[in-house]
């Protein structure tokens, strides 16, 4: 078969009519299924297309932007938005394939690089010259923090809030409009009686960035949709230029995004957007899942498309995902119907629903499970365990390099990594090695009132004698007032020993460090609280220091886990957070810990739409795997919240899935 690729020659097309080139249909109903044909063919006006897991977005996708450029729409009047640069330069990538050309000129890119183009062009109406500077996260929050300086927030004695806690309060502020008040209420109620100075430095914030010319991430779309409110002119110039307008992930754009588009569409305009209302799970970037959802009634002229066609999971598979979502309220009941063929003996295979009984349990059940499925051929690049929350992967993650399981890990930082388990691990470190600079610069500073050269001159003392921990007591400290708990940190270290079991020495270590971490982490010690306490169970399982240390000295954050010979030096098992998974699959797929407190989550369970959120996420890890799929149950573990242990009660989502669906294994411990 010749690899020569075909040309379509455009110049006879009919723009805007919707007639292609009969040799590209034809290809086009080749290569597509009926519901992508009749989503890429439907040209004109107002186009949802609700496309389920594993149904061939992005092919429907790539598709109808090449086939409104076959038609004679001007590729440079078609404008397609996606969540990331990456996205958008693949899907023109594809659609130049597809048309025989090279660089498609359509404008593709990120809702914020669009923003960004088009103030710099246009922006001197809401104040913006063309040379304003963009601050990234991480900017903004210095910002933050040195607005909170200046204006005397940030002194030692009072309890005010992070600039990271900040940065995150005024975002969400201009993502959604909630009241600043109502913020401080819902997540942080201790800082309310903060709220005076909390409002007056999100003024300072925003006059400071007005004046100096800079914008933020929401900035960006904020100045937008101003523009576009306020500036007939610019608009009408802009609706001349992007005729054609496609936004992918639709489910993923927040209230000031989807406001846009439809401004810029107009009440006659080409607008089609793509997307899965039960994959909306990122409200806590500010997205609002029911954007998709309002669409058709807030537009009733629309037509919706649905792909349900999915070509990546058996037909057992989809139906635990089709059970979850139906009975959801907040869903277009969708059914999902696998395209794999009934005769692949794969196909078979049931979902299995692993009752085990501890946390602990669970791991080694997991790690097994993989070794087995490894030694049947199937590589560790092609199996997956994801769970809610980065910390819910500790036990495993210990369980894994024990059995030599090469594993790379996605989403927030591995457990081990975190600032207030390294902090805990440090004084444990300092029992067995009282010489140990770095553990105790690590301990020194997390106490209140010492600082880097407070800590250099402590560490200096400490060198200068041959029992480091006299110096703790010595008199030129004693009238500081840190002097407290450098003794405090004595006691415990004269009173342990490193032949001491580990869970001990980490109660222990606990019961004398806990007001350090919560006046360290003040804005959310309750969660680093929870995982101090999931670190002590884990500790339970060792019976000496030497050994529970070195288990938790991983490798790099590029690759965890300590490689063992009888595995392929060039596989590795993914850990990751269901969130961090959007969009991948692999052949098999674990889900751990499918409890009440995880999944969902505890700070899920104060309002209905974040538990129906929640639900969403169960789909989305649901719908990544394509043939083999593990459902974690540890029936007795112990979860820990608000300083109470209770059994773990299972998912609620697990009463919405019939329980025939599964095949249940009782894991012996």
């Amino acid at each position: 078969m010749s690899s020569e690729r075909k040309k379509f020659s455009l110049r006879n097309a009919d723009a805007g009519n919707g007639k292609l080139p009969p040799q590209m249909e034809a290809q086009l109903r080749q290569a597509l299924n009926p519901e992508q044909v009749e989503a890429v063919l439907d040209f004109s006006g107002l186009q949802l297309i609700l496309a389920g897991a594993g149904t061939g977005k992005t092919r429907t996708l790539v598709w109808r932007v090449a086939a409104l450029v076959a038609s004679g729409i001007p590729a440079d009047q078609i404008l397609l938005l996606t969540f990331t640069r990456k996205a958008a330069q693949e899907m023109l990538h594809r659609v130049g394939t597809i048309l025989g050309q090279g660089k498609i000129q359509v404008q593709g890119g990120t809702f914020h690089s669009w923003a960004a183009m088009t103030l710099r062009r246009h922006g001197r109406s809401v104040g913006l010259g063309p040379s304003f500077t963009i601050a990234d996260s991480s900017d903004t929050e210095d910002i933050v923090g040195m607005l909170r300086t200046r204006m005397g927030f940030g002194g030692k004695e009072r309890r005010f809030l992070q600039k990271s806690s900040l940065a995150r309060i005024f975002s969400r502020h201009a993502n959604h409009g909630t009241p600043i008040e109502d913020i401080l209420a819902e997540e942080y109620p201790r800082s309310l009686e903060e709220f005076a100075d909390i409002q007056a430095l999100y003024a300072a914030f925003t006059e400071w960035k007005h004046t100096h010319q800079i914008v933020d991430y929401d900035d960006l779309m904020l100045q937008s949709f101003a523009l576009l409110k306020q500036d007939t002119a610019t608009l009408d110039i802009l609706r001349k230029v992007h005729r054609y307008i496609l936004v992918d992930e639709f489910q993923d754009t927040n209230t000031i995004q989807a406001q846009i588009v439809k401004i810029l569409a107009g009440d006659m305009g080409n607008l089609t957007v793509v997307g899965d209302e039960c994959q909306g799970i990122y409200s806590f970037r500010g997205a609002d899942p029911k954007s998709i959802l309002r669409f058709p009634t807030e537009n009733p002229l629309c037509k919706v498309h649905s792909l349900t066609r999915n070509y990546r999971s058996t037909q057992n598979i989809l139906d635990t995902a089709n059970a979850l979502m139906g009975a959801s309220a907040e869903s277009f009941g969708k059914t999902l119907t696998s395209n794999i063929s009934p005769t692949d003996s794969t196909s078979a295979t049931q979902p299995v629903l692993a009752h085990c009984s501890t946390f602990e349990d669970q791991a080694r059940f997991v790690a097994e499970r993989i070794r087995q499925l490894h030694e049947e051929g199937i590589s560790l690049n092609q199996m997956a365990v994801l769970f809610r929350s980065a910390s819910h992967s500790a036990e495993l993650e210990i369980t894994l390099q024990r059995k030599g399981i090469p594993f790379r890990k996605f989403g927030g930082i591995r457990f081990v990594e975190a600032a207030h388990i390294k902090d805990l691990v440090a004084m444990l470190r300092l029992v067995g090695n009282s010489r140990d600079g770095i553990s105790w610069q690590r301990v020194l500073l997390l106490l209140p009132g010492v600082g880097t050269s407070t800590a250099e001159s402590i560490l200096l003392a400490m060198d200068a004698t041959e029992r480091p921990l006299e110096a703790l007591r010595e008199p030129k400290f004693s009238a500081r007032k840190f002097a407290a708990n450098l003794r405090a940190l004595a006691d415990f270290l004269e009173s342990t020993s490193p032949d001491q079991s580990p869970a001990i020495l980490m109660e222990k270590a606990l019961g004398v460090a806990k007001p350090w971490i919560e006046d360290h982490y003040h804005d959310d010690a309750h969660k680093r609280m929870s995982d101090l306490n999931t670190l002590i169970e884990i500790s339970k399982g060792y019976g000496e220091l030497d050994s529970f240390l070195s288990e938790l000295s991983l490798d790099p954050p590029e690759r965890t886990g300590t490689i063992d010979s009888s595995l392929d030096q060039d596989e590795n098992l993914t850990l990751s957070t269901i969130h961090s998974a959007k969009g991948l699959e692999w052949r098999v797929v674990f889900i751990l810990s499918l409890l009440e407190g995880h999944l969902p989550s505890y700070y899920s369970l104060r309002k209905q739409e974040q538990v129906e959120e929640e639900r969403r996420l169960f789909y989305v890890a649901l719908t990544r795997a394509e043939r083999e799929l593990y459902c974690c149950l540890p029936e007795n573990a112990f979860l820990t919240s608000s300083k109470i242990q209770e059994i773990g009660i299972p998912s609620r989502f697990l009463d919405d899935i019939p329980t025939t669906i599964f095949d249940h294994w009782d894991i012996e411990g």
